[in-house]
């Protein structure tokens, strides 16, 4: 039936614990690999640099994310309560979250977000800006995929 979970999205975490326990012997590997828990007790933490995952006073691209997210959710809320509130529960999560990738913690609400945004992104402008911004967006991503490496000694355990 419609709304009714199967609990395949639980079945799928313990499935990645169970690789965990069965390639390190650890199956809570994912929380003893370090400092991975990034909510803070207080909103907004993300702008303080001496974060450990934030290090850089470059976050205007955080604000940006916390502006389109909060008025795609908002515009969200006219057309469907559910979709609303899903996306300001996560929203509100994220406020909490200090982390440089907040980009990634944000994914769960861009459908929301998108629905809430539907008529402005239907415009022709803006799919000319968007189509004119194919280049540097494609260029970015380029760049983004060269420059972020992990630093892990052996991927062996993971393999």
């Amino acid at each position: 039936m419609a709304g009714e979970s199967d609990g395949s999205g639980a079945r799928g975490d313990i499935l990645i614990f169970w690789w965990y326990q069965v390639r390190t012997g650890d199956f809570l590997a994912y929380f003893h690999s370090g400092d991975n828990i990034h909510l803070q007790a207080l909103p907004f933490k993300i702008f303080d640099s001496s974060q450990a995952w934030v290090g850089t006073f470059w976050l205007e691209d955080v604000l940006w994310i916390y502006l389109v997210g909060a008025v795609g959710i908002w515009r969200a809320f006219k057309k469907s309560a559910v979709l609303g509130w899903f996306g300001a529960v996560w929203y509100a999560t994220i406020l909490f979250v200090s982390h440089r990738d907040i980009a990634r913690y944000s994914l769960p609400i861009v459908p929301v977000v998108l629905v809430g945004l539907a008529e402005i992104l239907d415009k022709r402008e803006v799919r000319w800006a968007m189509a004119f911004l194919l280049i540097p967006m494609f260029l970015y991503s380029v760049n983004f995929l060269v420059h972020n490496t992990a630093g892990v000694a052996t991927w062996q355990p993971f393999l």
